[in-house]
């Protein structure tokens, strides 16, 4: 019956996916799933508006490329530093929140290094200020300008001379990637943290706990193409439930239905019922 209704919906999925490539931002992640016994993995591709679930065998760039292709997109995709995301021709914004943690464990490891605990401890409460600074300064003008002092404080501490190998590598992380650091300091809108990603990655781990995972590969399509629609519309201030039976209502009616241009998605406006 779920196999049926995955198919029914399939092109409501297909759809959603070109609808993220017009999206001002997108957070992106993955994590671990089993499929008969291998190792899968789930990635979502989300924002306030939407939610797109893939599973897959691989956690190679092949499924980012799937989702966002390889034509350039005006988009920015916030996620952690994993290079799987590297082909993308989209702007980057690596997150603040991996980058704290990579920094307070250092200062852990090194509890009694001189350069390393002056540097931690200088550049930790500027990591910190960073994350909370959209809810803050709500206040688009203040915001920016705290935002540009902000900025400027961590490139000085990352740009000074340091000896030791553990500064060196975080400040590396800093100068080598400056363009995919600061795409929050020219806009309030876009997070640099990729929290709601891990958040929405919840439901997964879960259900992994609970299920094991998926016992064949048209049960992982299965499971994407109903969360994904399911996700979306409870994002979209749906009844889950309601919403799904009101789609299939639509195709037992006419089993040719546009189901996408029924909903006239676009990222831009609401979402009009079936």
């Amino acid at each position: 019956m779920t196999h049926r209704y995955a198919d029914l919906l399939k092109p409501l999925f297909d759809r959603l996916i070109l609808e993220l490539r017009d999206c001002e931002y997108l957070h992106a992640d993955e994590t671990g799933w089993s499929m008969d016994g291998k190792r899968a993995y789930a990635w979502l591709f989300a924002n306030d508006d939407f939610r797109v679930f893939l599973f897959r065998d691989s956690r190679g760039s092949k499924v980012p490329k799937e989702v966002l292709g390889l034509e350039k997109l005006m988009l920015i995709l916030i996620t952690d530093r994993y290079r799987g995301y590297l082909p993308l021709l989209v702007e980057r914004q690596f997150c603040f929140v991996h980058l704290l943690r990579d920094v307070e464990k250092l200062k852990l490891e090194f509890p009694d290094e001189t350069q390393v605990a002056e540097f931690c401890d200088d550049l930790i409460p500027l990591l910190q200020a960073t994350i909370k600074l959209r809810q803050s300064h709500p206040d688009r003008k203040k915001y920016l300008k705290r935002a540009k002092e902000i900025q400027k404080k961590i490139m000085e501490i990352c740009n000074f001379t340091s000896s030791d190998p553990g500064v060196q590598h975080i400040q590396d992380i800093f100068r080598l990637n400056e363009k995919n650091l600061f795409q929050w300091v020219k806009n309030p809108d876009i997070p640099c943290e990729n929290n709601f990603a891990e958040r929405n990655l919840r439901p997964i781990v879960i259900s992994r706990k609970l299920s094991f995972g998926s016992q064949s590969e048209r049960g992982m399509q299965t499971r994407e193409i109903l969360m994904t629609v399911l996700h979306f519309a409870k994002c979209r201030g749906h009844d889950s439930v309601k919403f799904l039976e009101q789609l299939l209502d639509t195709l037992t009616a006419n089993p040719k239905a546009d189901i996408p241009a029924r909903l006239k998605l676009n990222t831009r406006h609401a979402v009009n019922a079936a």
